[in-house]
């Protein structure tokens, strides 16, 4: 039992846990909410967490005979972590009871387990001691760093104190070996201190006199208490970790300095040098948003590579590419340095020594151990199969490690092999230790975690890469809005699961639920691509049974759709439940949490959306009804029309007759009450005996326009609802800027309301945009090579011009391109910039069938199906759209505050938002050096870029509701 006691001794509560309770307990404030929970591992249950009056928060479930928690605020959020070992791996839990990540030990753990920021860089380490004598450092997010001996068992948690006075600190350990050992930050033994005896105690370290050095102070079983000084290093410095359970309060809780307001380099990761194209990557803290230069450099001998970026955000990002040779070994020199103007604040750097294939070769070794000390603790429907992997590698490693020792004398073909083969040997090892580590930890071969629907789902690599988050989704949303969650499913067993997915329905607070057609269910589903690998991209809906297969030791991804029209304001929640088809009805649950905020999506868009979306000669020509709905569902409001009227002329140039209006009057009866029509090819509809741009031409081609205005008036057409599309993309090629210029002047002669749109591309130069300009009123200057350049010279004259300014991109590889830079982030760019409309080439338009890798540039944004089957982009254009509507409903509402003379504060705040913190958004779109395409990190590292940018897309929609809420709240 575990009972607390007010200051008189008189007892405050009392738990008793069936089973028993074997830990000392950890007490801090999980929650924020300013009272503190105990935690106690039991005999029973890993876990129990009680409330400050002794009431069951939650239990955690599986292995037995926990060690000891600790806390600690491991990603500087301001929340506590718990750690604690579970079997033989560390575990890092949540406030909610949820397994962070674990990482395998080589033993079971007591109460060895310490915080301590071991390399000044401001994030903490964290220190692990097992039963086995097995001592290893790890980061924040559960990276190895380092592992050492202690050549016996130790029971508790090392001390942490720089006892020389250096600056970097010393890790100390008592336990069964009879001496302390005294390790370096990098793990490196430095001395051994005898005790005479074993210890069961942590060694700690206290300052007893002001002008002494640090002493160390250990208790021996024999009933002895041994003190130690280390000579030579002045009075010694900070200490970290001084004793058993931090301090002698014994909460638990890790009191990790706060770091003073600076400048300074927060992560330097040199990357592995793996042989290959590897990444160093460094983030830069910048507290008060100052305009710094990041330069890295990366040396090998007299040959160096240098990279800078410069920014005023508060976290600064750069990354460098390096290449590891497989021939010979390689001393690198990483190097970091961090200047405002020409005042260095801070640098940083660390040398390299590396083994062509040492890294790999270490992991997969690495990974068969894990397997193999895992397979005898994991229960029957994963343990076999973990097992043969352990084998297969034990045996698969001593080949490899020949074939890499003559890698010199390999030839180029063979050396890419090995090289391939080793990196796909590191990965699939990996990822089943991953796998292992995990279903160690849990009670059930099913699992199940929320993720980021934006990044590319990576399968049980996510695992490997640390991706696993609480299971619990989390959507907010503005009324009106179409919003979207995943969910990642994994199967840590040994055989395939068939689970039936149960969801909703979607529930408010209130007790009322919403129609089912408010939650869709989606799976996404990995498809080829241009570049010979797959991209999770398309997302259909469930299929009929509304079940999803996972294969043994392999992972899906469900796709949540929130329609969130007609919900009122408030939480609202949906049980969402797998369930197996298999006779061991294995099951799992989790929540799907939607907020709708009070502010609602603005009924006029206020963002045009354009995508050439050619349907009737596309793959998509059976449906052209589901596909014009599906177009105006994400927000499509301008549409580019191949349906001129035909006509034809004389010799005089005279019109022989009526237009026929008949397919161009079946094109604007389904298209012109959604939008912007853009008439393109209308040149080649007027047929006749002379040449276009003749004067016989020009003169039936004056009469036609003239026709055709008339006959759009008398269907009820403005000049506003649509425009003449001259020619493509002038300046591709030599001749489209006067093809333009032509049919300008014409159609200016014709009727000088008629409006006229053009797409510039970049060998568009200055003079030719200026010719163009009297015959211009929509632009469409094409992002990349106009909108995006540093040289703003031709965008400033196009918006100088006064006319309307859309922008368009049409880059190929699609299926790997960021959901939230190159398409959701494109209408925060036409926010930054002002522009009234986006496009995106193409919606349907391509011979080819997009499920397939057919040898071609990918541009399309859906798959033909049993209907129109969207992809994840498509998904994320339409959510820019909504953002901003959002962003002008946000600036609508500052403007009224503002002209009331209402809460100045929160009209700043909005300013701001709409301002500098929006441009940081849009800078997502092809402006930022993470790129809209994996970079030299992979898919892996645009999982990461992709996470970043979701949480301030997430922040900054939060904050506009947040901010709409102040700014519209009545006042008295």
């Amino acid at each position: 039992e575990v009972s607390a006691k007010r200051g008189d001794g008189s007892e405050f509560w009392n738990h008793r846990e069936e089973g028993g309770l074997k830990s000392a307990p950890a007490v801090g404030d999980l929650d924020g909410d300013g009272k503190p929970e105990v935690l106690i591992a039991g005999s029973a249950v890993t876990l129990l967490c009680l409330d400050n009056t002794g009431k069951p928060l939650w239990s955690m479930a599986g292995t037995p005979g926990a060690g000891a928690p600790v806390l600690a605020d491991l990603d500087g959020d301001g929340t506590l972590e718990i750690l604690l070992g579970v079997g033989d791996a560390l575990c890092v839990i949540g406030h909610d009871g949820e397994t962070r990540w674990s990482v395998p030990l080589s033993g079971p753990m007591d109460s060895g387990v310490s915080v301590a920021d071991l390399d000044g860089d401001g994030s903490p380490e964290i220190i692990v001691v097992d039963l086995k004598g097995g001592l290893a450092a790890l980061t924040a997010a559960g990276q190895p760093l380092w592992t050492a001996e202690v050549e016996g068992r130790a029971r508790r948690s090392p001390s942490v104190a720089d006892l020389d006075g250096d600056g970097s600190p010393e890790i100390l350990v008592a336990g069964y070996s009879g001496a302390v050992h005294v390790f370096n930050a990098k793990g490196e033994l430095l001395d051994r201190a005898d005790l005479g005896g074993a210890s069961n105690a942590t060694a700690a370290v206290a300052r007893l006199r002001e002008d002494e050095p640090l002493t160390v102070i250990c208790p021996v079983v024999t009933g002895s208490l041994t003190a130690f000084q280390w000579v030579g290093g002045g009075n010694g410095g900070a200490v970290l970790w001084p004793e058993y359970r931090f301090d002698s309060l014994r909460t638990g809780v890790a009191k990790l300095p706060k770091q003073e307001s600076r400048v300074r380099i927060t992560r330097f990761d040199t990357g592995r040098a793996y042989v290959g194209r590897n990444e160093f990557s460094v983030e830069v803290e910048n507290p008060k948003g100052e305009k710094l230069a990041v330069t890295l450099e990366v040396r090998q001998g007299e040959r160096g590579a240098q990279k800078q970026v410069e920014g005023d955000a508060p976290v600064l990002r750069a990354a460098a590419p390096y290449v590891m040779g497989g021939r010979e070994e390689a001393e690198l020199v990483f190097e970091c340095v961090v200047r405002r103007g020409d005042e260095e604040l801070a640098r940083q750097s660390r040398g390299l020594k590396a083994a062509p294939f040492a890294a790999e070769l270490a992991e997969v070794g690495l990974a068969a151990l894990r397997m193999e000390t895992l397979a005898g603790t994991l229960p029957a429907d994963s343990a076999p199969g973990v097992e043969r992997e352990a084998l297969y590698w034990q045996a698969k490693l001593p080949g490899l490690r020949e074939r890499a020792s003559a890698a010199a004398l390999l030839s180029s073909g063979e050396l890419n092999a090995l090289t391939a083969e080793l990196a796909r040997a590191r990965a699939d090892a990996g990822r089943m230790a991953a796998v292992a580590a995990l279903r160690a930890a849990s009670d059930s071969p099913l699992h199940l975690r929320a993720a980021n629907p934006w990044a590319t789902f990576g399968g049980m690599d996510e695992l490997l890469e640390g991706r696993v988050a609480p299971p619990e989704m989390r959507v907010g949303a503005f009324s009106g809005e179409i919003e979207s969650g995943a969910l990642n499913v994994f199967n840590l067993g040994g055989a395939p699961m068939t689970l039936r997915v149960e969801a909703g329905p979607l529930t408010h607070t209130d007790g009322s639920t919403a129609p089912a057609s408010a939650l869709i269910v989606r799976e996404a589903v990995a498809v080829p691509t241009q570049m010979s690998d797959t991209a999770a991209d398309a997302i259909p809906l469930l299929n009929q049974a509304g079940t999803v297969m996972v294969p043994a030791f392999d992972a899906r991804q469900l796709y949540f759709e929130v329609e969130t029209k007609g919900l009122a304001p408030g939480e609202w929640g949906a049980e969402l439940r797998l369930r197996g088809l298999d006779t061991a009805a294995t099951e799992a649950k989790t929540t799907l949490r939607l907020t709708v905020w009070p502010a609602a999506l603005p009924e006029k868009q206020t963002l045009g959306l354009c995508h050439w979306g050619y349907v009737h000669s596309s793959m998509l020509k059976d449906m052209p009804e589901a596909a014009l709905a599906d177009q105006v569902r994400h927000g499509t409001n301008v549409f580019v029309g191949l349906f001129p009227p035909r006509g034809e002329f004389d010799a005089d140039g005279n019109l022989t007759g009526p237009l026929d209006f008949s397919k161009h009057d079946d094109y604007l009866d389904q298209h012109a009450q959604h939008g912007l029509i853009l008439f393109y090819t209308y040149d080649s509809a007027l047929k006749g005996p002379a040449e276009k741009f003749s004067d016989t031409w020009n003169r039936a081609h004056v009469a036609y326009l003239r026709a055709w205005v008339e006959h759009l008036k008398a269907r009820g057409m403005d000049y506003a609802d649509w425009a003449l599309y001259t020619i493509d993309e002038p300046g591709l090629r030599d001749g489209l800027v006067d093809i333009h210029n032509k049919l300008g002047k014409l159609a200016r002669e014709a009727d000088p309301a008629i409006r006229i749109y053009t797409d510039p591309v970049g060998d568009a130069s200055l003079e030719d945009l200026q010719s163009m300009a009297p015959y211009t009123d929509i632009w469409c200057p094409h992002r990349n090579t106009i909108v995006n350049k540093p040289d703003t010279t031709k965008l400033d004259f196009i918006k100088s011009t006064g006319g309307t300014v859309f922008t368009y991109e049409c880059q190929d590889n699609v299926k790997h391109r960021s959901p939230l830079g190159y398409y959701r982030g494109q209408a925060w760019l036409a926010w930054m910039h002002g522009f009234k409309a986006v496009g995106f080439w193409a919606y349907c338009t391509s011979q080819y069938d997009p499920w397939f890798n057919n040898g071609e540039a990918e541009y399309l944004l859906i798959y033909p199906g049993d209907g129109v089957v969207p992809s994840k982009r498509w998904h994320a254009v339409r959510d820019g759209i909504e953002d901003h509507a959002m962003l002008s409903a946000l600036r609508d509402a500052a403007d009224a505050a503002e002209a009331a003379g209402r809460n100045p504060e929160a009209v700043a705040e909005a300013r701001r938002l709409l301002g500098a913190d929006a441009t940081v958004i849009a800078r997502f779109c092809g402006l930022d050096d993470d790129g809209e395409t994996p970079g030299p990190g992979g898919l892996a590292g645009q999982r990461r870029v992709e996470d970043r940018r979701w949480k301030a897309v997430q922040e900054a929609r939060a904050e506009t509701a947040r901010l709409l809420a102040e700014l519209t709240r009545e006042t008295h």
